[in-house]
């Protein structure tokens, strides 16, 4: 996963960046998103890490949410493959509600950013020269197409490499479940990594990680066996 996650960043970075600091920098990344929340650890290590590179802050935040987008791209592309082999088929999850107070907090939080914009010149002249800089930088990439090819494919090889964990960890325990099961499985624990703020989604994980497996007719200890297990190997044993 850290020479994967290296890769993206190498082929995803139109200056050049060195290998071995840019994989030093993933596994630093990789400790961080064990101290905060939702990936904000690896977003804003990478950010710094280019900044050290030459790269201007918009610069460097914009060649981030490239790679996030491609590491986006390669997860849709891998859940509509794990559609079409049928991983819903015997399945009984089902996609929790988005509760109306979230929307509505959303929208007001939406409502204020327009009005404080509105109001407040210098911070619509800011966000135009940061968008403006943004937007070159994206540009770029109309003459390095392979780059972003290249940043989805190291973007698949990480969720291979953890996909490949939790089916190992559920194997060793007997737990037999088709690989398209996994993967639901998996997308289960990164959304919930994804949306509860507590650091690598601890507790969140494990517990969609759980359900998951349980869904698909697992026995519960032994569900829950393959979780620790899959959990101990990619998040504690690393520390």
């Amino acid at each position: 996963t850290y020479v994967a996650a290296a890769g993206g960043y190498i082929v995803v970075s139109i200056k050049k960046i060195g290998a071995l600091y840019t994989l030093l920098a993933q596994v630093a990344a990789a400790f961080d998103n064990k101290l905060l929340p939702s990936g904000v650890g690896v977003l804003g290590l990478n950010v710094a890490y280019l900044h050290k590179n030459n790269y201007t802050p918009t610069e460097a935040t914009t060649v981030t949410a490239v790679n996030s987008l491609a590491a986006f791209v390669s997860f849709s592309l891998l859940f509509i493959t794990a559609l079409a082999f049928g991983g819903l088929s015997n399945s009984t999850i089902k996609m929790p509600e988005i509760p109306l107070w979230a929307i509505g907090l959303v929208l007001a939080a939406l409502i204020i950013i327009a009005v404080v914009l509105i109001k407040n010149a210098s911070i619509r002249a800011k966000i135009k020269h940061t968008l403006t800089q943004a937007v070159d930088t994206v540009k770029a990439y109309k003459d390095h197409p392979f780059r972003l090819v290249g940043a989805v494919a190291m973007a698949t090889l990480v969720t291979f490499a953890y996909l490949l964990a939790l089916y190992a960890s559920a194997r060793s325990l007997g737990v037999s479940i088709g690989i398209a099961e996994i993967f639901f499985v998996y997308v289960l624990g990164a959304l919930a990594t994804a949306a509860v703020p507590t650091p690598g989604g601890l507790g969140a994980a494990e517990a969609a990680l759980y359900a998951g497996f349980v869904s698909y007719g697992v026995e519960p200890g032994l569900a829950l066996s393959a979780v620790l297990a899959y959990r101990f190997i990619t998040y504690w044993l690393p520390i």
